[in-house]
């Protein structure tokens, strides 16, 4: 494959699942920091498809951190308000990884903050989760495959 790309962001929303004939699709998307502390952070479209949204959905929280290996894509072209012609990039996710704890979200800014309640049976649970998914991941992406 010569188009992989990995983000490390925080979940924004709870995503989105659609239902088509023959598919399925969770989207969401994450907030990537820049290494400048002033700069606005990078919100990047997540899509999986089928199995892989399957896996992702229980997982996919608010604030949350993760890891998205996929393939880069561009959406499809869209007026803006303004009245201007964009394409976006959207990542088309083939696994992905749980970072750190479990967020908790405050309502008021809804910034992921880390929770401290049960942190290391949250990191082993997280970890042995990741685990799987990985192995389940890489099951189905060798199936598509052939």
């Amino acid at each position: 494959m010569n188009n992989c790309i990995t983000l490390i962001g925080r979940i924004g929303a709870k995503p989105v699942e659609r239902q088509f004939e023959n598919a399925k699709l969770v989207k969401f998307s994450i907030a990537i920091k820049d290494f400048r502390k002033d700069a606005k952070p990078m919100w990047i479209d997540v899509e999986a498809w089928n199995a892989v949204g399957d896996k992702v959905k229980p997982f996919v929280d608010k604030g949350r951190e993760i890891s998205v290996v996929g393939r880069l894509a561009k959406s499809k072209p869209y007026t803006n308000k303004d009245g201007v012609l964009v394409t976006e990039p959207v990542l088309k996710l083939m696994s992905f990884y749980l970072c750190g704890k479990k967020a908790d979200v405050d309502s008021d800014t809804g910034d992921g903050t880390e929770s401290q309640t049960d942190a290391s049976s949250d990191a082993e649970a997280d970890a042995d989760d990741a685990a799987d998914i990985r192995a389940d991941a890489d099951d189905d992406a060798e199936a598509d495959a052939a």
